[in-house]
């Protein structure tokens, strides 16, 4: 096999804190949950009792040597969720949707709450994933 997932999430903590990434710890959580396809929550309580495939451990330690280079988590996955899409595909050079973007979208779709827009205009858009996000709120909007 290819150890316990908790070993390997500690082993990848020390290695990227070692390396001084910035949130080791987030980092390597997002990934080995990518990998297991398991919540961070559920890797933190059961990672001990939860056995890596050799396939997956070679997938992780792949994933860590990336992060270790700086690459964002985003683009070693190559997708990341937003607001309410799913699996939004980012890689380079797709800009990364940050947080305070799905906040924007909230408060947009707040405001229009009461009477959708017919139309939006999304300029200077990086990875598309406001005007996704909204069209996905209001599909008859344009």
């Amino acid at each position: 096999g290819g150890g316990s997932a908790a070993s390997a999430l500690a082993d990848a903590i020390e290695v990227l804190e070692g390396g001084g990434v910035p949130e080791a710890t987030a980092s390597a959580e997002i990934l080995l949950s990518s990998v297991t396809g398991t919540s961070r929550s559920r890797l933190r309580f059961d990672g001990r009792s939860m056995q890596l495939s050799p396939d997956q451990s070679a997938t992780y330690q792949r994933h860590i040597a990336e992060r270790l280079k700086r690459v964002p988590v985003q683009y070693i996955l190559g997708e990341w969720d937003f607001y309410n899409l799913r699996g939004l595909i980012v890689r380079p050079p797709t800009l990364i949707p940050r947080p305070e973007t799905e906040e924007l979208v909230d408060m947009i779709a707040k405001a229009y709450s009461a009477k959708p827009p017919s139309r939006i205009l999304e300029v200077g858009c990086g990875s598309g994933a406001i005007v996704l996000s909204l069209l996905t709120l209001w599909p008859e909007t344009q």
